[in-house]
Formats: structure tokens, sequence, C-alpha cells
């Protein structure tokens, strides 16, 4: 199966597929299923190279990120990676590697479909790759397919604990991580497909990482993402283990953009200033 997907072979990918019953690859290293691979391969072969770090940005056989994007948000020694401007550039949904995909999961029967969030060694699903690698259509596409095999429950939030691999990052940090507006805005576009629980904001103020992504991408100076992060509900007030808010950090790096934003807070929360580092 995993050859005929390769190969593009639709005639091949829709005889396999009636031969088994489902896509669990035990013999699998990473425990990733077809899908998982050619979300990956995808992302592999589209991704912008326009700097060193590109090489080493496509997902890791072992690690979760290069060590660069595991530092801490406040880490003056880390380099900036620069916000994703291409995105709706890599990819279209006419592109023969996305029509794959597309054909693919039409092909599913319904015992096989649970494929689509199924997670690997690394307690990732397919979407978390989609989003680490900032391509809008395929999030789109597999959130789609999620919501109508009646898999995406988001309504506490796309960050929320069950979307966590065992890391604790959800898709929407990956997002924000690798510096992608559009996909972020995508999936926090997708996770109100069926309304926004009231809890949602109290939720995601538990989750350090969704605190910490913001912190991060104030650091960065990503402007969109920091203003779409504080609307979402992302706690404005989280602190890191050195006492800094994202504000704290704002003032530090002269992101002033940043800082007007975090000021302004949402309907739900607003920045307290009196936080001392």
């Amino acid at each position: 199966l995993q050859r005929s997907i390769s190969a593009r072979s639709r005639q091949c990918i829709t005889y396999l597929l009636t031969q088994v019953n489902d896509l669990d690859e035990p013999d699998d290293i990473n425990g990733r299923n077809c899908i998982h691979r050619l979300v990956i391969h995808i992302g592999r072969t589209k991704s912008s190279t326009q700097d060193d770090e590109s090489s080493a940005y496509p997902v890791p056989l072992g690690t979760q990120f290069t060590n660069r994007h595991l530092q801490p948000a406040v880490s003056a020694a880390v380099p900036v990676k620069a916000i994703n401007t291409s995105e709706s550039n890599l990819l279209s949904k006419d592109d023969e590697a996305v029509q794959i995909l597309i054909y693919l999961l039409d092909q599913l029967s319904e015992s096989q479909r649970a494929a689509l969030k199924g997670r690997d060694s690394f307690g990732r699903l397919p979407l978390h790759y989609a989003a680490q690698f900032g391509f809008v259509v395929v999030c789109q596409i597999i959130m789609k397919y999620m919501q109508d095999w009646n898999q995406f429950d988001a309504k506490d939030g796309i960050d929320a604990p069950e979307w966590h691999d065992n890391d604790g990052f959800a898709p929407l940090h990956f997002s924000v991580i690798g510096g992608h507006p559009l996909t972020t805005q995508a999936l926090l576009r997708g996770e109100n497909w069926q309304g926004s629980s009231e809890a949602k904001v109290q939720i995601r103020k538990t989750i350090p990482k969704s605190g910490a992504s913001l912190a991060l991408a104030t650091k960065s100076n990503y402007e969109p993402i920091v203003k779409m992060l504080v609307d979402a509900g992302v706690d404005i007030n989280w602190t890191d283990k050195t006492g800094e808010t994202a504000l704290h950090i704002a003032a530090r790096f002269g992101h002033e953009d940043c800082a007007r934003i975090i000021l302004r807070g949402s309907g739900s929360q607003k920045a307290n200033i009196e936080i001392a580092e």
C-alpha cells in the first residue's frame, strides 16, 4: 500500500485497501501509518528551503525539534525564525500530492478511518505534522475529514490536553512555533466548527505550552499570531520560570506592536501590568 501511494497509483491503492481491515503498522519503527507518512513526505518535499535551518525543520526521526525550537522563549541566545510568508504558495488543493491524500481518504472504509486519528510513537496525529510544516490546505483537508467522521472534538480548544502529543504539544503549538500565521488561523477556525464551550478560555489558561507559545510568538515578533492567540483566549499573564510574561518579553525586545496587542487584551482577559519578574 505504501509503495502504491508513493507511486501515486490510484488503482493499486483502491485494490489494496480492500485487502486490509485497518491501516495499523505495528512493525513501523515510529508507529506511523500510511497517512502519517504521506503528510510527512509532502512536508519534506514541498517545504521551502530558504535558510540553513530548513534542512533540520522537517520532522526529525527521534527528536521533538532541533534544540533551538526547544529553548525557552525568553532566551536571547536562540535565533529567531522569520514568520512564514509563503504558506499560501507552498501547496494548493490541485497539487498532485494533495490530490493523492484526498483520494486515499475518500477510499477508506469505516474501519480504516481510525488511521486519521491514529498516533505514532511520539503521540502525534497526521494533523500535528501538517501544522508543523505550515501546510494550510493539508490541515483544512484533514480537519474536514475528521469532522465528517466524528473524530474532531475541539470544543475545548485545539490545544486542549486531548490533542497533546507525548511532549505536551498540540497541532496549534507546532504551527505557532513554526511561525505559520495562516495555518494557525485555520486551526483556530477549525476548533469552532461546532461552536465553543464556555470553559475553553479557562481550560486554555491551564495549558502551560499555550502560554509559552504566546511568549515565543511575542519574542519572535509574530504580530499576527500574537493577536490570534490573544483573541483565542491564551493566558496572556502566563509566566515562565524566570517570572516573565509575554508583555515583559515584548518590552525587553522592543516589540511595540506586540505589546499593544497584549495590553489591549480580549473580552475575556486583560494583561496584568503589576506582575513583576
